[in-house]
C-alpha cells in the first residue's frame, strides 16, 4: 500500500475515534452517575472548574433572580450582592461534589425521576464538546441542563474528556435534594 493511502487511512481512523470519544466519555459519566460511583465521577469531572462556573453564574444572576432584578431589589449594592454571592459560593463548595451528586442522583432514582434525554450534542471546538440534556420533570420551555467537556492531555490535567462547565437551570437547582 502507498504511504499516501496509509496516511489517509490513519487520519480517517483518528478522526472517527476523536468524534466518537466524547460520546463514550459521556456514556461512562452517565453510568457512573446512575450507579452512584463518586470515585469515577471525581476523575471525569473537573470539580473546581464546575464549581467556579456555577459561582460565576450565581454572581451574575444567571441562576435564580436575573441580575437586573437583583439590582432593583438590592439596596446594599455592591456589598449585598457580594455577600449573597459569598454565601452561595460556600453552598456550592459544600454541595457540588462527586459524593453529593451521587446522593442527589440516587434520590432521583428512588423517586423514579432519573433519566432524561440529550436534546443536542455538538463540538464547539475540536477540544470542546457540549451536551444539552432535558431532565425528567422539566417543562418543554425550561432551559436544558448544559455541560461542556474538554479534551485533557496528560500534560495539562488527566487524560481524555472531562466536564469542565455546567449550566444548571433554576428549575433543576430547586429540585436538587442533597439530604437524600
Amino acid at each position: 500500500m502507498r504511504p499516501a493511502k496509509i496516511a489517509i487511512l490513519v487520519l480517517l481512523a483518528v478522526s472517527v475515534v476523536h468524534v466518537a470519544s466524547p460520546y463514550a466519555a459521556a456514556w461512562r459519566m452517565w453510568n457512573a452517575a446512575l450507579t452512584g460511583d463518586a470515585d469515577t465521577l471525581a476523575g471525569l469531572i473537573d470539580w473546581d472548574s464546575v464549581r467556579s462556573g456555577i459561582k460565576d453564574d450565581i454572581a451574575e444572576g444567571i441562576v435564580g433572580m436575573p441580575a437586573h432584578e437583583v439590582e432593583k431589589t438590592n439596596t446594599l449594592l455592591p456589598f449585598g450582592t457580594s455577600f449573597m454571592a459569598g454565601i452561595a459560593g460556600n453552598i456550592v463548595d459544600r454541595d457540588v461534589t462527586p459524593e453529593r451528586l451521587a446522593i442527589a442522583l440516587r434520590a432521583l432514582q428512588k423517586s423514579g425521576g432519573i433519566g432524561g434525554s440529550i436534546t443536542k450534542a455538538w463540538f464547539s471546538w475540536p477540544d470542546r464538546f457540549e451536551i444539552a440534556l432535558r431532565m425528567p420533570g422539566q417543562a418543554d420551555d425550561d432551559p436544558p441542563l448544559r455541560v461542556e467537556m474538554r479534551w485533557r492531555s496528560p500534560l495539562v490535567k488527566g487524560w481524555g474528556w472531562q466536564i469542565v462547565r455546567a449550566w444548571v437551570p433554576q428549575d433543576l437547582m430547586e429540585q436538587a435534594d442533597f439530604d437524600g
